[in-house]
């Protein structure tokens, strides 16, 4: 069995601020996008990665990847005008069977842990199918008009990246999610919907997602604190 990974980078980052999409911004002397991706490319597990871009970075991308010595980057391709269509894209390019694992990781979650990401892929080998993600911490409240709620925290979990799954079940998610004027949000919910299962891998606080100005505050302290991916 290979293994392949697809990271979309092809959004705007709107909430971020700022001219440059949250995953160009340099953070330490390297962009957010390329500190993803050495997360799979120093995992001797991964084979392949494809990274999605907006065509207006396609260039700019593979020369800072070549620069960066990433020997697993097999293509930076171009993405779509929604998440499911970058990634689509970037399933397309990978050059698995249709039985071998596609790793979709978010570009601005460069604090992925090494042994998390090594779970999500026993779990996948195991089920065909693998998303990290957090198990509610704090009481959760539901409100409907008038009317709140308390549901039991222990029944909700925050999703996270890489969701992880056969490459040919994602292409014919994908398919079928066309057919139907669907637009999934993650692939989680696509395969959802689809049918699959899956298993739930405890994620890592550190993996979360550089969305905010406040959460490049952040990751920018935790790479001074010394954190980073082994």
């Amino acid at each position: 069995m290979r293994r392949g990974v697809v990271i979309p980078a092809a959004g705007v980052g709107k909430r971020l601020g700022g001219e440059t999409p949250k995953q160009f911004v340099e953070v330490g002397g390297e962009t957010i996008l390329a500190r993803a991706v050495g997360v799979f490319e120093r995992n001797d597990r991964i084979d392949e990665i494809v990274a999605v871009v907006s065509r207006s970075r396609v260039e700019e991308t593979q020369t800072t990847l070549r620069r960066g010595g990433f020997r697993k980057v097999v293509a930076v391709v171009e993405g779509g005008s929604e998440r499911h269509e970058s990634v689509r894209n970037g399933v397309a390019a990978l050059s698995l069977a249709d039985d071998d694992l596609v790793a979709v990781h978010d570009a601005a979650r460069p604090l992925l842990p090494a042994e998390t990401l090594d779970r999500a892929l026993d779990a996948a080998e195991d089920t065909g199918g693998a998303v990290v993600c957090l198990r509610a911490r704090d009481t959760l409240m539901k409100s409907v008009g008038a009317e709140i709620s308390h549901p039991n925290r222990r029944d909700f979990f925050y999703v996270q990246t890489p969701q992880i799954f056969r490459r040919g079940d994602l292409l014919r998610a994908f398919a079928q999610a066309a057919e139907r004027g669907e637009t999934p949000t993650d692939e989680s919910s696509m395969m959802n919907a689809f049918g699959a299962t899956f298993a739930l891998v405890e994620g890592s606080p550190l993996n979360f997602k550089v969305t905010s100005p406040e959460d490049l505050l952040l990751l920018r302290a935790l790479l001074a604190y010394g954190v980073t991916n082994p």
